[in-house]
């Protein structure tokens, strides 16, 4: 039967190959491809569709198809086929996980809040689609989006055995460690990894440096998730001081080549606050890693590109100008103020997924400008209303609190360094939303679903049975145990 099921698979993209371009039929093959690494390690279908949605692939590889007057793009046919299987395993095993004789509370906020957004948003879709006046492909696109708070679900239940979780894990820092050195060849060597908007010229208050190049990417969480995960691991001594430094540093890179003024602070305070909770006697080695790190690195830039050094620290030292009468800063606050008054108007409804919120005063030569905007909290309040802002809020504060709850337990490391990590991972997105619409993007809603659902199960954890977790010794999996050092393991 698998014989003659790969001869049929063959058959199929043999005559597409004829009639469709080579880069359509790649495209068309990640299907079965992601099908099949389902039916064999479901977890790893978990990254293939993290990695999808950040932009791992050149979009060039990867097309839309066109739907509806929208598109469908690989990552929401990989987001189909794993909520398929997840309501497939979901009714084979019925229990999710395990009971555990000490529970951690918040697991039924974070349960109630993520029902009551879920309903909320199924509520903005129907209002954005049957009431408002929005073309349909607008209010798809931004729909689409938030569709990917589903692997939250999708992602307790497929991650619900503890040896997935752990190789999860492993590969959310690998798929990291992708995206930084992607980050690397855009920034240092000026290969658009990621696409044309992966590089772009270095921008302080309206004035480009076209001799500094700035490296983006989607994938921009997924490398500050495996930061904190790692850092983690650090601190609980559960990973190898030279693969922590030698894993640390190229994600850390990735990071510094944004030049993000807000990424930066975002990624201090969660990295302090993370070391704080898991072990507070590293706090100063790490800080004297990092400075060392930032010393060694500004005397390679000042020797290599003087020019591209003086324009960065110009950069991080005008935040006072920028906020005060720079471009950037007053784009925003031109945004605020276009979307304030429809608030005030629809403050329970919004306005719709996908509507032009600007109107006349908006691009006419772009109007998807005219739907976007960089503060999170002021778009889902705008378009979904404030309830769904409230609902989405308290799932992320159920998740910090759950994790934060994790990580000064006595449980043994991994349940403290997911929780840990994920209520880091919160004050990030918290932070960063401010100035970054994480909460309305795929690339950001994904990374907050799967750092909720590992908080979840890491409160879920199996633990001995007469409660004393705190002379336990867990066991990590073959897979976790290629870079975690087993003889430290508590």
């Amino acid at each position: 039967m698998v014989t003659a099921g790969l001869l049929f698979l063959a058959l199929c993209f043999g005559l597409a190959s004829v009639i469709l371009p080579g880069y359509f039929v790649f495209s068309v093959l990640l299907v079965p491809v992601v099908a099949a690494v389902l039916m064999v390690r479901p977890e790893y279908g978990l990254t293939a569709c993290i990695a999808f949605v950040c932009g791992l692939i050149h979009p060039a590889l990867v097309p839309r198809i066109a739907v509806l007057g929208g598109s469908l793009a690989a990552a929401d046919a990989t987001l189909a086929m794993l909520a398929v299987y997840a309501g497939w395993e979901f009714a084979a095993h019925r229990r999710i996980v395990k009971p555990v004789s000490a529970p951690v509370a918040g697991t039924r906020l974070l349960t109630a809040a993520a029902s009551f957004f879920a309903a909320s948003l199924v509520v903005s879709i129907a209002v954005s689609l049957l009431l408002r006046d929005i073309p349909k492909a607008w209010a798809l696109g931004e729909i689409r989006a938030l569709l990917y708070v589903l692997m939250l679900p999708i992602a307790v239940v497929i991650l619900r055995k503890q040896e997935r979780q752990d190789r999860f894990v492993v590969s959310i820092v690998v798929l990291g460690c992708l995206f930084s050195v992607g980050q690397v060849l855009q920034g240092v060597f000026g290969i658009a990894v990621f696409g044309d908007t992966g590089i772009s010229a270095l921008e302080t208050l309206g004035r480009q440096e076209s001799a500094t190049t700035r490296a983006n990417t989607l994938g921009l969480n997924v490398i500050i998730f495996s930061l904190l995960l790692t850092v983690g691991a650090h601190a609980l001594n559960i990973i190898r001081k030279p693969m922590f430094l030698g894993v640390a540093g190229l994600l850390f890179v990735g990071i510094i080549l944004t030049y993000g003024r807000t990424t930066f602070a975002a990624v201090l305070i969660s990295l302090i606050m993370l070391v704080w909770w898991l072990n507070p006697r590293k706090l100063p080695q790490l800080a004297i890693l990092l400075v060392a790190f930032i010393a060694f690195g500004s005397a390679l830039a000042m020797y290599w590109k003087p020019d591209s050094f003086a324009a960065v620290v110009y950069r991080l030292t005008s935040v006072g100008e920028e906020i005060n009468y720079g471009y950037s800063a007053q784009w925003r606050y031109w945004e605020f103020d276009a979307m304030l008054p429809h608030i005030q108007e629809h403050p329970l409804l919004g306005i719709g997924l996908g509507a032009d919120y600007k109107g006349s005063s908006g691009s006419s030569l772009r109007p998807e400008l005219n739907r976007y905007m960089h503060n999170a909290y002021m778009s889902m309040a705008g378009k979904m209303g404030l309830l769904a802002l409230t609902f989405f809020l308290l799932s992320i504060a159920a998740i910090f609190s759950i994790g934060r709850r994790l990580a000064q337990s006595d449980f043994f490391p991994w349940p403290r360094l997911v929780g840990a990590a994920g209520a880091a991972m919160m004050i990030r997105f918290l932070i960063a939303s401010v100035t970054e619409p994480h909460f309305m993007s795929d690339y950001g809603v994904v990374v907050i679903a799967v750092a909720g659902a590992l908080v979840y199960l890491g409160a879920h954890r199996d633990v001995p049975a007469n409660g004393s977790v705190a002379s336990e010794r867990g066991k990590p999996s073959s897979a976790a145990k290629r870079i975690i050092n087993a003889k430290r393991w508590r």
